[in-house]
């Protein structure tokens, strides 16, 4: 049996309680993404689909018992009787629930974020060592990819079965909204969060604060939750770890530099990770890579113009057959972020470019290695500001960053 359904998913932004601007966000902050869903009922656990895994699969995985490492983090709301770090357990069983293939689809095809997904009708047992929560529910079960498997629930505070209570709540006119926990099940363990927030009303306006009440198993969430994942750095993750990424650099040690109008200099380029931990997607978008971790990049050109050190994020992307395709590392958000003249250098190490005449600089930083070669290219940007008024509504023409010079390079003949 199939069903066909509209689903839009409202994308609202965290209100800060500081600021009257912010407190009342207009209608205009508030995104909408648009699903249209195929849904069909399956016969069982082990019912093909078109995603290549069975609920089945996803049960191997997700059905049993998991512990890990839960961090407490009080803030406007501030509740007992746990603090700091202490212990989450899951227990997670399948007792015939419906199983359901949900083939999703935007109708924009600009626009993405729509994912063919599993949703598998579970038993939840949630439970803390300190008792702040001792929870049992019902919750789907979702998995667009084998090997991982997410679930939500919204629990109402007055209907918390373990011992957790709020004790205060900042500002004092504010009320503790429900909890919202979700978490994911991986081969690597259990992951996730706990969130809550603070609602003020104002006559028929409620603003929203977004409050953490945990992360597990680490304090604070090593990953893109719940967009990802965290995978050890040495594992397999969609068929490729972080590590046999990394390696694509090492093949190709000797690089040529050619910055516009000059002579080509000589380039070395090493990247090692930062921390144990790199991130999977959990869903199956074809568009973002697969893997992704930090790395701490080291530059040296011959020519001295590169010398320095930045920290970077790396993606591993594979091609049809599943196989790592290619590395690539780059910065995010370039235009946003820049240095004073005076910190330029040592910020980003380049050296040498003529800066007079702004306010400040940055630079761009795009690298890809694959079975072929290694190619990138670094821009720097001088950066102009602009004073604003402190007017409300009054337009402010920000910062203009302008590409300056480019050097370019490629693994050498």
């Amino acid at each position: 049996m199939s069903l066909s359904r509209h689903l839009s998913l409202i994308l609202l932004p965290t209100l800060a309680l500081s600021t009257a601007c912010d407190l009342w966000g207009g209608p205009q902050d508030i995104d909408v993404l648009s699903c249209d869903e195929v849904v069909t009922v399956l016969a069982g656990v082990d019912a093909q689909t078109e995603l290549g895994f069975t609920a089945a699969d996803v049960l191997a995985v997700a059905e049993g018992s998991h512990a890990a490492p839960i961090f407490w983090h009080p803030g406007d709301v501030q509740f007992g009787p746990e603090t700091d770090e202490g212990e989450l357990g899951l227990d997670l069983s399948y007792a015939g629930g419906e199983i359901r293939y949900v083939q999703a689809t935007n109708p924009d095809a600009a626009e993405m974020g729509c994912v063919d997904r599993l949703e598998i009708d579970a038993e939840v047992e949630l439970h803390t060592a300190g008792g702040a929560l001792h929870e049992s529910f019902s919750a789907p079960l979702r998995a667009s990819r084998p090997g991982v498997a997410m679930l939500r629930h919204e629990l109402p505070l007055e209907a918390i079965a373990g011992d957790l209570t709020v004790t205060s709540v900042e500002p004092a006119n504010g009320q503790a909204a429900p909890l919202s926990i979700e978490l994911g099940v991986s081969s690597f363990g259990i992951f996730g969060s706990i969130d809550g927030g603070v609602e003020v009303h104002s006559g028929d306006a409620v603003a929203f604060g977004l409050q953490n009440y945990a992360t597990f198993p680490t304090d604070g969430l090593a990953c893109d939750f719940p967009a990802e994942a965290p995978v050890p750095f040495d594992a397999e993750w969609a068929g490729v770890s972080a590590a046999e990424a990394l390696a694509f650099l090492d093949a190709f040690p000797a690089l040529e530099l050619q910055w516009s109008g000059d002579t080509p200099t000589s380039l070395t380029i090493e990247a090692a990770p930062v921390g144990a931990t790199a991130c999977g997607r959990i869903d199956a978008d074809d568009f973002a890579a697969p893997l992704s971790f930090d790395v701490a990049l080291t530059m040296k050109s011959a020519d001295g113009r590169l010398d320095g050190a930045l920290t970077l994020r790396a993606g591993a992307n594979v091609d049809a057959l599943g196989e790592l395709s290619e590395l690539s590392i780059q910065r995010d958000a370039p235009y946003g972020d820049y240095a004073s003249l005076a910190d330029f250098e040592e910020t980003f190490g380049v050296y040498g470019v003529d800066l007079s005449g702004y306010d400040g600089a940055g630079i761009t930083f795009d690298l890809t290695c694959d079975a072929e070669g290694h190619h990138g290219a670094i821009t720097v940007l001088g950066a102009t500001t602009h004073e604003c008024s402190d007017e409300p509504g009054a337009a402010c023409e920000g910062t203009d960053m302008i590409e300056l010079v480019t050097g370019t390079w490629s693994s050498a003949d």
